[in-house]
């Protein structure tokens, strides 16, 4: 009779403390797979997500890429400070979550960039989702030292396996339509248009990846790996 007791108090303690082991492993699994400040997937955790994407996909099934980031944002943090840039980043990120459907997937690609996956997209309805990110993130109204204004971002979007048939040359493509918008006008969004008028080729984009060699390599790395 003595035993028994004994016996229930180990048992407890060993389910406390597995379920101890359990939560920790979710929360180190989380953590390595999470934004904490804007609470959506890191970089690594996205093109993850963007890795299963591919291998899910049947022969017609299309991926569109969609980069953004805060127009002028090293000024934001110059004058305001990079508390204020962080406070623009969450509400940037949780206007992405209000704004992507269902089956979007978005995550911090780096900085002040985000990335968004579409499935299954179509060009009006990439155009439509930039467009809606654009109206809706401006429409947002921030207050620093009584004084209140808005923000804007610009976006790049590009298609797999329409615009290329790597998925990281389609992400870099994105993100030079990213550059472009930047170029004709802050606060806009556009499609593989700068890649056609430029007529990009593989040289062209080589050049633009010597700016980013390391993420390059890691991005790739990902990619292939899964």
């Amino acid at each position: 009779l003595t035993i028994l007791p004994m016996m229930v108090f180990f048992l407890v303690l060993c389910l406390q403390i597995t379920k101890s082991w359990k939560d920790r492993e979710q929360n180190i699994d989380y953590v390595s797979n999470n934004d904490l400040m804007l609470k959506i997937p890191n970089r690594r955790s996205i093109l993850q997500t963007l890795q299963n994407c591919m291998t899910s996909m049947q022969t017609d099934d299309y991926l569109s890429i969609i980069i953004l980031d805060v127009d002028h944002f090293k000024s934001i943090n110059d004058t305001y400070g990079h508390p204020f840039g962080d406070t623009l980043l969450i509400e940037l990120s949780n206007c992405l979550k209000k704004t992507i459907r269902a089956s979007d997937y978005v995550g911090r690609y780096g900085g002040e960039e985000f990335l968004i996956i579409m499935k299954d997209p179509t060009p009006e309805s990439a155009n439509e989702l930039a467009t809606r990110i654009n109206a809706e993130f401006a429409k947002l109204v921030f207050t620093f030292n009584n004084v209140s204004f808005s923000k804007t971002v610009s976006i790049g979007y590009a298609f797999f396996p329409s615009d290329t048939d790597q998925i990281w040359k389609c992400i870099k493509f994105a993100d030079l339509c990213l550059y472009k918008a930047k170029e004709i006008e802050c606060n806009n969004c556009g499609h593989n248009w700068s890649i056609s008028n430029e007529k990009m080729t593989d040289v062209n984009i080589a050049t633009h990846l010597l700016l980013d060699a390391f993420n390059d390599r890691y991005d790739t790395a990902i990619l292939i790996s899964g």
